[in-house]
This record gives structure tokens, C-alpha cells and sequence, in this order.
């Protein structure tokens, strides 16, 4: 709405707020009500760092919009929360305002680390906890292709990405930073860049356990303000989703499948019986039939959708993969509410 002598001349987003009122009261009172909590990936943010480094780089402050992001893209739900026992996702230099006890703790649970977020882990030396020595590109690495590995357990026969970071130009040029990754002996290796004329340049994507019972990931490209082709496409989806479950089994209470752009927040209740769901098409199309995943108890548990009156009406019984019944707008959220008998 325009802030202007008559801001109503354009009725429409009042409109579309006033038919989701039921909706979003229904959401209200389940979270006030059970006491729920959002569940899924955990951005690393701290407040600390927001008000020590205001205005300072631009690898601080960013986590949460670049992180939301980027989980949205994919379908993967998250949350903030530093009691979460998810997976957690480092961007950008967030670890120059933790102590190590703090790092230590992440890297003894599940732990993605983007370019630089190793970098600095690296050179407070826990290269041995995310399972490579890390070492910054200065210059723009000559990469023109990306291959998933074996190691990633994709099911996708397609196994090569965009990769042109060799240019400036279009969305690769928005991946500002680059490292090179040497794994350890017992590293695995998911993906692999090459440079020109098919020759092996580095790995794109590692994974590692460590001696702090931790399981790391890390990306040899920046995050922050990442909107290459070579991020945001249905193989790495497969690839980020493997690759969750591998550094924490079942922590994704849900998932969405090979669709892009279905943004999705899980809120569990206070005893872990219900989780309410939104699920909101941020692509430009309108989608039917889009895969859902459930994981453990959310598997064969009961379904109610949210109507537009705020009522439930029920739609069976969940599986570990389920397509949704209804068809998915642009921008116009639905929430499903999950009933697990465990």
C-alpha cells in the first residue's frame, strides 16, 4: 500500500491479506497454543554478531536473509534457534564473533561451511575438524563445469551443473569468493570443478567426520548473494538434501523433492505430536502434485489441510514421499497440519 492521501485505490493487497486472515488466525493460535517451535536447518546467527560488526564487510549480518534464502530455493525448511539440533549452516565470517568453545560445538554435530566461513574456521585451526586445508583464491579460478560425484548419491542421470565462474557476467559473477580445498585421507569428495578443456581444477563440495564425533560439509564457493545457475538448480537440490541427511539422519522433519522455489517452514509443537507446515510457491508458475518428503515419525501420520475459512479438512495419511492433493498458487500459502501417533 502506498502511504498517500488515499492508499486504498489499489484494493488488492488488502484484499488478499483479509482472505488469509482465517488461515494465518489458524496459524497464530496452533503456535501460541502448543508452544511451537520452527524445526529444520539451523542458520547460524548471533545477535553479537549483528551489533559488533555493524557496517563492518560483507561477510556479517547476512546470514539470515542469504540463508533463508537459499533453504527456500530449495524447500528445505530452517530455523534460528541455538537450541536446535539440526544441521547447522555457517555463511560468511559469523565465526569471528564465537569463541571456540562455540565453534567446537558445531563442528561436534552437523556442519556446512560455505567458502569462507572455512576459510576462517581454517585459519583458527580446526582444518583437521572440517576435514581439509582451505586456501583462498585471489584471482577468478578459471571453472567452466561441475560434476556430481558418485559419493553424493544423487539419482539424477544428469550429474554436470552450470559452473562459468570463469566470467563476471549473469548470475555466476554474483559468487564473489573462492577457495581451494585439499582433503584429508578420509575426506570425501561430492562434486568436483574443471577448468578448460575437461582438466580437474578442485573439489566443489567435501565431506568429512572428525575426532569431535562432528560431520562437515563444506562448499569451496561463497553463499552470501549467490545466485548462479550453478547453486540453484534441481541436481544440487538433490545433492543438499543428501547431503543433510548424511550429516544428521532425520533431521528434516520434511522436504520438498524436485521442484524449485517451494519455500517451507516446519513448526513443531511443544510435545513433538503436531507440526503445522506452510508451503508457499515462490517459483513463477503454478504447481500440482509437488513431492513432499517425511522422515521418520511424520511418515504414515494423519494430514489435515488448512481451509480458507481456517477449518481442517483431512487428506489421508502421509508417506515418505507425498504428493500434495492441491494445487500450489504463486505466492499464495497453504499450511497442512501433520498429527504424529508416536
Amino acid at each position: 500500500l502506498q502511504y498517500l492521501d488515499d492508499p486504498f485505490e489499489d484494493p488488492g493487497y488488502a484484499k488478499a491479506f483479509t482472505a488469509l486472515k482465517p488461515k494465518l488466525d489458524f496459524v497464530r493460535s496452533f503456535v501460541k497454543g502448543s508452544s511451537a517451535r520452527l524445526e529444520g536447518v539451523r542458520i547460524v546467527w548471533t545477535a553479537s554478531d549483528s551489533y559488533l560488526t555493524r557496517g563492518y564487510g560483507k561477510g556479517h549480518g547476512v546470514q539470515l536473509p542469504t540463508g533463508s534464502y537459499l533453504m527456500s530455493k530449495f524447500g528445505i525448511p530452517y530455523t534460528s534457534r541455538s537450541d536446535s539440533n539440526s544441521v547447522a549452516l555457517m555463511i560468511g565470517d559469523v565465526a569471528e564473533t564465537m569463541s571456540d568453545d562455540e565453534i567446537k560445538r558445531l563442528l561436534s554435530g552437523g556442519l556446512i561451511l560455505d567458502a569462507p566461513a572455512a576459510h576462517l574456521l581454517a585459519r583458527r585451526g580446526f582444518s583437521q575438524e572440517i576435514g581439509c586445508k582451505v586456501e583462498p583464491i585471489k584471482s577468478r579460478p578459471r571453472i567452466v563445469d561441475e560434476e556430481i560425484l558418485p559419493a553424493a548419491g544423487c539419482k539424477k542421470p544428469g550429474r554436470h551443473t552450470n559452473a562459468f565462474y570463469i566470467f563476471f557476467a549473469g548470475t555466476e559473477g554474483t559468487v564473489s569468493e573462492f577457495v581451494r580445498l585439499s582433503p584429508s585421507k578420509k575426506t570425501q569428495v561430492w562434486s568436483r570443478f574443471y577448468g578448460i578443456y575437461g582438466k580437474p581444477y578442485m573439489p566443489s563440495v567435501t565431506f568429512a567426520e572428525n575426532s569431535l564425533g562432528g560431520k562437515v560439509a563444506v562448499f569451496s564457493t561463497s553463499l552470501a548473494g549467490n545466485r548462479s545457475s550453478g547453486l540453484l538448480n534441481l541436481r544440487k537440490q538433490e545433492l543438499i538434501v543428501n547431503l543433510i541427511e548424511k550429516l544428521s539422519p532425520d533431521s528434516l522433519p520434511i522436504s520438498v523433492r524436485n521442484a524449485p522455489g517451494i519455500w517451507t517452514l516446519a513448526s513443531v509443537s511443544q510435545n513433538g505430536k503436531e507440526m503445522l507446515v506452510m508451503i508457499n510457491n515462490l517459483s513463477g508458475d503454478v504447481r500440482d502434485e509437488v513431492t513432499l518428503a517425511f522422515q521418520g515419525k511424520w511418515q504414515n501420520a494423519k494430514i489435515s489441510r488448512v481451509m480458507a475459512d481456517g477449518t481442517l479438512s483431512s487428506l489421508g495419511l502421509s508417506a515418505k514421499e507425498w504428493k500434495t492433493p492441491f494445487v500450489l498458487g504463486q505466492m499464495e500459502p497453504e499450511f497442512i497440519l501433520v498429527s504424529s501417533s508416536h
